[in-house]
């Protein structure tokens, strides 16, 4: 969708040469030239972003004015100022009421571009950050049958009751529902969850949207939290500075505005993810380890989904219901898609199987009433078997058939093997076979189970 710009210059030249330079990158604009248009302007359409002239008719303060009254109808807008004869002074102050940036007259194209690009991400990020999330349960819930899920669903309670806690785990693996569950859990559930993703965040921007500002006259997101709770995704990726700040506010609850004197006290639980390993980061000196230990009160380690392959099948079947793409058909996922799904490597974990899930109900989800998925219309690289930690494909038409069943055997049962997560019972139940003679087999075919 086309981006949407607001421009606000007295001078029709200069309004018209900022249009067409970005016209021709896609975008839509709209120019007026006074202080009462751009109001009217403002309060009828939406916008992406306003690129604001500090000087209108010759008043060098209703730009200004105009700054701030965007900001405070719309706190998200991204507003760039330009100006052709300010002072740096000027600059600074629209910065602090709330400018993204500033830039004088004449500009080079190119800097206006990138600027326009890098405020409106910018104002994307902010939105789905700071915007408080609705908690919805049922979206939320712990999937699974794995000793890992069985274990924290029995011990959910107890872990809610704490007050810190930490997630740790491979991307994709589940942290954030895990930490959704904490809250709903908790006695806090009535009050804000708020997730804050600390590696998507300009680094400039994260001690005002946590502590808040006096001069931009803005609330941190630790004083809205008050007796609910606050989520850092990713909290190895602050800067020492800011982990000094939080480290700070842990240890007794309050903090200090930027550019403010006054102690402001905050019960705000914080609920810490990371994967990347905190512990080793602490070593090599980039995470603060006296932060490290009051953020994981309580810690829990989410095992990859190549793991926990029990938790594949009550996952799809998860999946499926909350998915906007199904429509009420019956589907059904065969026993050799399972065996295929259960014993994949799956580097994305969850995030890559509920995407798998959306994908194969697009592309099989046509007119019929039933879809059935097989192992055909599984992506082919998961058909693959990993061997002693390389992918290895035979061309088996060109061997005898006693080397050619060998090969297969072999694929098959270390397929099985993955796909139960080591269980021989198991293993031996599905293919068939007794123990014992599982046990022969698996030596014959050089199969080492213990790694």
């Amino acid at each position: 969708m086309k981006k949407r710009i607001l421009i606000v210059d007295d001078e029709k030249d200069i309004c018209f040469l900022i249009s067409e330079i970005l016209k021709d990158e896609n975008y839509y604009t709209f120019n007026c030239h006074t202080y009462d248009d751009a109001i009217k302007y403002f309060n009828t359409d939406d916008y992406d972003l306003v690129i604001l002239d500090v000087w209108l008719d010759k008043n060098k303060t209703e730009g200004l004015e105009l700054l701030k009254y965007f900001k405070k109808q719309n706190k998200f807008i991204p507003i760039i100022m330009i100006s052709g004869h300010s002072t740096i002074d000027v600059a600074v102050q629209a910065i602090k009421e709330g400018a993204y940036d500033f830039i004088e007259k004449p500009f080079e194209s190119n800097k206006l571009l990138i600027l326009t690009k890098r405020a409106i991400e910018n104002s994307n990020l902010l939105k789905e950050n700071l915007e408080l999330k609705e908690l919805n349960v049922k979206n939320y819930e712990l999937i699974g049958n794995s000793n890992f899920i069985t274990t924290l669903k029995k011990t959910l309670n107890k872990i809610s009751s704490s007050s810190r806690v930490l997630i740790s785990g491979p991307l994709g693996s589940g942290k954030e529902t895990i930490a959704h569950n904490i809250h709903e859990n908790s006695s806090r559930k009535n009050k804000p969850f708020i997730v804050f993703n600390c590696n998507l965040i300009n680094p400039d921007l994260i001690e005002e949207i946590l502590f808040g500002s006096i001069i931009s006259k803005k609330i941190g997101i630790i004083e809205k939290a008050n007796g609910g709770t606050i989520l850092l995704n990713e909290i190895g990726d602050l800067s020492i500075n800011i982990q000094n700040l939080i480290l700070k506010y842990l240890q007794n609850n309050t903090f200090k505005k930027i550019n403010s004197d006054n102690i402001i006290h905050s019960d705000t639980r914080i609920i810490s993810t990371s994967s990347k390993d905190l512990e080793f980061k602490c070593n090599n000196g980039s995470f603060i380890s006296d932060l490290y230990q009051r953020i994981k009160v309580i810690e829990i380690k989410i095992p990859p989904l190549n793991k926990r392959p029990e938790d594949i099948k009550p996952l799809c079947e998860y999946f499926i219901k909350i998915s906007q793409f199904f429509n009420n058909q019956k589907i059904q996922i065969t026993e050799d898609s399972f065996a295929i799904l259960e014993s994949y490597s799956w580097p994305g974990n969850t995030r890559q199987l509920r995407n798998l899930i959306d994908r194969l109900l697009i592309m099989h989800g046509e007119k019929s009433n039933e879809i059935v998925i097989d192992s055909t219309k599984l992506p082919d690289d998961m058909g693959e078997i990993n061997i002693e930690n390389s992918q290895v494909k035979y061309d088996v038409l060109g061997l005898p058939i006693k080397d050619a069943r060998e090969i297969f055997e072999k694929n098959y049962l270390l397929s099985q093997i993955k796909r139960f997560n080591g269980n021989i019972s198991k293993v031996a139940s599905f293919v068939g076979m007794e123990r014992t003679a599982l046990y022969r087999k698996l030596k014959s075919l050089d199969i080492n189970i213990e790694t």
